[in-house]
């Protein structure tokens, strides 16, 4: 939804209702796509909020599509991160693949749903998805109609079997590039 923005363009932002009705956070689109920035402006921040069910984080469309937007939730901890997008032909399969990859890299529940139909000159693909933290698939949507998807999360389960992919615990950040640390 655009949500303005007292300094000029408005944010194509996505804002998360809790349990209750309220606000919980919003995320404002970071990283445009197809010559968005002639609508909206950026976000400024990444940051995981709290809500009635667990700490989490949110990501707009193409902002998923970039490791490190995943990986700055979970660092500020997130156990769920969600995606909203409209992404389209002929990139079916992107965001599906990145948020099951993103929930096994960050050891948190991915939630990824797409926008589907045609629009216009776009066909929008469908394939929202529900990923458990080892990236097991636990709910799938279809590319063709709309639907529902259901999925049983346990925010206390984003642990693995064994400790071996530990991906968060396991990152050496004095040997990534500085501009990683910044």
């Amino acid at each position: 939804m655009p949500l303005a923005n007292p300094g000029g363009k408005p944010y194509n932002a996505v804002v998360m209702i809790d349990r209750d009705g309220t606000p919980a956070g919003f995320q404002a689109k970071t990283h445009f796509f197809g010559g968005e920035e002639k609508m909206f402006a950026p976000g400024t921040s990444l940051r995981a909020f709290d809500t009635s069910f667990g700490r989490m984080g949110i990501l707009v469309c193409y902002d998923g599509e970039f490791p490190e937007t995943a990986r700055s939730l979970a660092l500020d901890g997130a156990k769920l991160i969600c995606m909203c997008a409209a992404n389209m032909s002929p990139y079916e399969d992107y965001h599906f693949l990145y948020m099951r990859t993103r929930a096994m890299e960050n050891r948190a529940y991915t939630l990824y749903c797409n926008y589907v139909g045609d629009e216009k000159r776009f066909h929008y693909c469908g394939q929202s998805g529900a990923f458990h933290p080892t990236g097991r698939i636990l709910a799938e949507a279809g590319t063709q109609e709309e639907t529902t998807l259901y999925a049983l999360i346990d925010m206390e389960d984003t642990t693995a079997p064994d400790d071996f992919l530990n991906y968060l615990h396991h990152r050496q950040p004095q040997l990534y590039h500085p501009a990683l640390c910044r």
